[in-house]
């Protein structure tokens, strides 16, 4: 017996399934908090999927920082391969799976840099350890030396020195095109929900499993 068989959503749990909201994003916060509130381990771990330089998919794992009403927000180096293919092509997916409980939810969209008060916002929230790590880590660079590099986070971090964002580091706002979001069941009737953006408005549609 596996998790699927065991754990799945009740409708009468979700009732955005039967009644949409009107905004997907509005929507993807709720399920965000509601995941917090039920101990999913890490909710904001999401899947960031680019377009690489040859033409090939590329995914991994970045950690979402906020949702607005303009979109979902992330932060990496502009200067990493994901940075440099998304600085080439915006095209990017983004989505998320919480086996507790049994969720899903895809983004598609355009990704764009946000301006540098923004990203010294998002850069200033993180702790001390974190900035020190992104100001000495050229990220993705081969590692020569694992304990040198700790050794200059923590001297860094350790420091008195103002810990100012690296050029590179950005914070990036994905504006999605799709949003899915998907309820799996035990017998595989998986409820699905789809927004699209249509002349700057959101159709919404269920789809079948």
């Amino acid at each position: 017996m596996n998790a699927s068989d065991t754990l799945t959503g009740s409708p009468g749990d979700h009732p955005e399934f039967d009644r949409p909201p009107a905004d997907p994003l509005r929507l993807l916060q709720d399920w965000i908090a509601a995941a917090f509130a039920r101990g999913v381990p890490e909710p904001t771990a999401a899947s960031l999927a680019t377009v690489g330089l040859d033409g090939a998919p590329s995914a991994r794992f970045v950690a979402l920082k906020q949702v607005t009403a303009h979109g979902v927000v992330f932060a990496t180096s502009a200067a990493s391969p994901k940075g440099r293919e998304m600085s080439a092509d915006r095209r990017v997916a983004l989505s998320w799976y919480w086996p507790q409980t049994l969720q899903q939810v895809r983004i598609e969209g355009r990704v764009r840099v946000l301006g540098d008060d923004e990203s010294d916002r998002l850069f200033e929230a993180r702790p001390r350890a974190a900035r020190a790590a992104a100001i000495i880590s050229h990220q993705s660079a081969p590692l020569a030396s694992e304990d040198e590099l700790l050794a200059r986070v923590r001297a860094l971090a350790d420091s008195d020195e103002d810990l100012r964002r690296p050029a590179q580091w950005c914070g990036w706002l994905v504006t999605p095109a799709r949003v899915e979001f998907w309820l799996g069941s035990r017998d595989r009737l998986h409820r699905r929900l789809v927004y699209t953006r249509e002349a700057g408005e959101w159709a919404v549609a269920r789809l079948q499993p």
